[in-house]
């Protein structure tokens, strides 16, 4: 069992086990459209090391603010397309610690108008010259940080991209 904490104002937190039975797992549209919820924390004991796909994984939940996903293990992740989008209330993204590697569907990976803070310093992004093919509609004052090797990316969107190693 994997255990998911999710926090929905006005009515409580609520502790969920998952069951994935899988060694590959499949995590698309997982927690697509879940109306009202504003958090979502990850035990320790979530194991996200065998998901192939996380396409639109957190799409349009609209309401949440706080997502700690720090703990995820993305070494096997091939799709992470949409995974972010129309998060609307989201204001900081740290996806530092995700291992892409193995990535094929990154197209547009975040669509969320609040963001001002994303940091995607461990994302290979070899073959991208544009930032805007991996962001789409964040807020053009957005702090972006890349990391060092990419200089070469650039941000016809008018983002501050931070190189870092």
């Amino acid at each position: 069992y994997k255990y998911i904490t999710y926090t929905f104002p006005g009515i409580g937190v609520y502790e969920v086990k998952i069951l994935f039975k899988k060694t590959q797992v499949d995590m698309q549209l997982l927690f697509h459209t879940i109306l009202y919820m504003t958090s979502i924390k990850f035990s320790d004991t979530f194991d996200s090391s065998h998901a192939l796909n996380m396409k639109y994984l957190f799409s349009n939940t609209d309401q949440l603010q706080d997502i700690d996903i720090s703990s995820f293990d993305t070494t096997s992740l091939g799709d992470l397309a949409y995974a972010f989008s129309n998060l609307n209330e989201l204001t900081s993204l740290d996806l530092s610690n995700f291992k892409t590697t193995n990535l094929r569907g990154g197209a547009c990976i975040m669509n969320s108008i609040k963001l001002k803070y994303i940091d995607i310093s461990s994302f290979d992004l070899s073959g991208i010259t544009d930032i805007k093919s991996v962001l789409y509609n964040v807020s053009a004052d957005a702090t972006i940080v890349i990391n060092q090797r990419y200089t070469s990316v650039t941000s016809s969107a008018g983002y501050n991209l931070i190189y870092n190693n």
